[in-house]
């Protein structure tokens, strides 16, 4: 996993997968939960397909709000705000 930012991370790339066409995880952080739910929103009205609709997940450390959508090349994209 890579993570770029400043004082934290706010883009992540992961790789869990053998290297193919649409393989690892690609996260994006958000401005706020109405951030992240335009952005599932937005993905899903442009062509991807949901996996988890927008909600808390505990999966980041103290917690966070996420949603995650599967791009139409079948990348897996992430967008998510700590809730610290």
């Amino acid at each position: 996993m890579i993570g770029w930012g400043i004082a934290k991370p706010v883009f992540f790339i992961s790789v869990n997968h053998a290297p193919s066409p649409g393989f690892g995880l690609i996260s994006f952080a958000a401005a706020g939960i109405a951030a992240v739910k335009a952005a599932y929103e937005s993905g899903v009205d442009a062509g991807g397909s949901g996996v988890a609709e927008p909600g808390q997940t505990r999966g980041h450390g103290s917690g966070s709000y996420s949603a995650f959508l599967r791009d139409p090349d079948g990348y897996d994209l992430e967008v998510t705000v700590g809730l610290d």
